[in-house]
């Protein structure tokens, strides 16, 4: 079940790259040099995806999406990581949050949210990673940012007992 997300990612990787080799007036690809944080902050803007590049390079996105989410990029791996984060009150039972992970992860999407939790409260996570290694279809790109930010905002309709923080970082 874990590698379904990754499955989806792929098939719709060379169903774009297809159409995009379609169309040769635009540029259909990040390729590998071209991948940075600025880059992809330009490419964002020019989609309608206001966002900002922080000082660890990380970016995040403020609005254009239905629900803000980070990416980062790893040189070394060759990946991005589209990642996504919602923190849980500190009143908030554990029955609750387990209701919300069942019925969020349920659902078949992008989206398989866990529960994590590290200096300070408890939050719902989930990443997924995109390699780049041959480049990044743009179309593709886009697309799944926005469908990754859909599904995971998605995830406050099962919030039947309003345990969960609005957006953050």
């Amino acid at each position: 079940m874990s590698d379904v997300s990754q499955l989806l990612h792929e098939i719709l990787e060379i169903v774009e790259e297809t159409r995009s080799q379609c169309n040769e007036t635009e540029v259909s690809t990040l390729d590998l040099v071209e991948i940075n944080p600025e880059k992809i902050y330009k490419l964002l803007s020019r989609n309608r995806i206001v966002s900002e590049v922080m000082p660890s390079k990380a970016i995040r996105t403020e609005k254009g999406l239905p629900f803000p989410i980070w990416i980062y990029t790893d040189y070394e791996n060759k990946k991005l990581t589209i990642r996504g984060k919602i923190i849980i009150k500190e009143t908030a039972m554990q029955d609750d949050i387990s209701k919300i992970i069942e019925k969020s992860n349920s659902k078949a999407g992008f989206v398989n949210v866990k529960v994590e939790q590290d200096n300070g409260p408890q939050y719902l996570i989930d990443d997924h990673h995109i390699p780049f290694n041959d480049g990044i279809p743009i179309r593709l790109f886009t697309r799944y940012l926005r469908r990754f930010s859909m599904d995971f905002s998605l995830v406050f309709n099962n919030d039947e007992n309003d345990v969960l923080k609005i957006a953050t970082a």
